[in-house]
């Protein structure tokens, strides 16, 4: 079996992240490649965010295990950077996370968990990843019915059914289109002793 690619992150996040890191301090791109990188990262201000990258695969990538329910390893999932290093993935899982809701006038409504079946988890990895194409998409590319408009700084969920569309807010951060989480599981999860080969 080939390995999967994973990308992570796109080009454009390596480049805002870098630029904004020089901006705000004397670090170099080293400081991106340590597993505590975000602490380094406009001092951890995107630690709560998920930064959503068009150019990720299906999977989204975490750096936190306490987005996940489950962690099993799996050496089939290559995570490859924007300037082409490969790794392999330090874990493939269920992850879920929460993230806030606002009604269509834009006040606080509470908050709205989701669930992603395949997420990596990479703690090398500068943020936490949130691939657009998942929200879209499923697995088999077959079209989601939710919307991501950057313009409009909204991802709506079950657009065409009023009853259960959730709305969730989009902030603009550094360069960067994220969405603010809150984890459902401790951080401190271990990987699974299982091995996928």
């Amino acid at each position: 079996m080939q390995p999967e690619t994973v990308g992570w992150p796109s080009s454009t996040i390596m480049t805002t992240l870098l630029g904004s890191v020089t901006a705000t301090s004397s670090s170099t791109s080293s400081s991106l490649s340590t597993s505590s990188a975000s602490t380094g990262i406009l001092n951890g201000s995107l630690d709560s965010y998920l930064v959503l990258d068009s150019a990720c695969s299906h999977r989204p990538v975490f750096r936190i295990r306490g987005f996940f329910r489950t962690i099993a390893y799996d050496a089939s999932v290559k995570m490859v950077d924007s300037n082409g290093k490969s790794t392999v993935a330090e874990g493939i899982g269920e992850a879920m996370c929460s993230l806030p809701t606002v009604s269509p006038t834009g006040a606080p409504a509470g908050s709205v968990n989701l669930a992603f079946s395949e997420a990596v988890l990479s703690t090398k990895c500068p943020v936490n990843l949130l691939a657009v194409s998942n929200l879209l998409l499923d697995k088999d590319g077959k079209a989601r019915d939710n919307d991501v408009s950057f313009k409009k700084l909204k991802i709506t969920l079950n657009e065409s059914d009023p009853a259960t569309r959730k709305i969730i807010p989009i902030e603009y951060k550094h360069g960067l289109f994220v969405v603010r989480f809150a984890l459902l599981f401790a951080a401190s999860v271990a990987p699974a002793n299982s091995k996928k080969e």
